[in-house]
């Protein structure tokens, strides 16, 4: 019998090319024992719906797209009581989690990461108790470059279109003070 797998795929992650071998890595979730269903985002906060609300229906939670993408699966995932494990396919503008985690940014061999791999845990921070982050939490200056960048200049340009957004700001920076607890500290 099959595992039950929802994939979230948010179609304008990066350049969009989650269509670029989409029907390689569905074919290596079909041949690795995977039933998967398919979920399309349309706007933000639909990946931490969907995982929020139907997680629990299957044995694994995979996303298709990039940071964002991740972040918003993950704080769905974080709503539900005994949350099935997380697959992550690269395909957004710069990958950051991806890269520091040590996995695969080539869809095919993420997607076989997902079905033959180990595994990997890594710490999810919290805001308050709903709203939580996969890699940074940030304040201040440049918060809103990940968000107000254009999506369009992100597929043209990649990671140079939050460069350019940031260098814009520049001259609006303020100054902000901040007290941070952690565990131990």
């Amino acid at each position: 019998m099959k595992k039950r797998m929802m994939l979230i795929i948010n179609p304008m992650a990066g350049r969009s090319g989650y269509k670029t071998g989409f029907g390689e890595v569905m074919n290596i979730l079909d041949s690795g024992g995977y039933l998967t269903t398919v979920y399309f985002t349309q706007g933000r906060g639909d990946a931490t719906v969907f995982a929020a609300q139907h997680a629990a229906e299957y044995d694994t939670v995979a996303c298709i797209g990039g940071d964002g993408t991740l972040s918003e699966v993950v704080s769905g995932l974080m709503q539900v009581p005994n949350p099935p494990p997380l697959g992550y396919i690269p395909m957004g503008t710069t990958n950051d989690v991806a890269s520091t985690l040590g996995l695969p940014k080539n869809a095919t061999d993420a997607a076989l990461r997902i079905v033959t791999g180990t595994p990997t845990a890594f710490d999810v921070g919290s805001f308050g108790e709903q709203s939580f982050f996969t890699y940074v939490a940030a304040f201040g200056a440049f918060t809103a470059v990940s968000y107000e960048t254009p999506q369009n200049e992100k597929q043209a340009l990649g990671h140079l279109a939050y460069v350019l957004e940031a260098m814009g700001r520049l001259n609006a920076i303020d100054h902000y003070c901040a007290h941070v607890e952690y565990d131990g500290g």
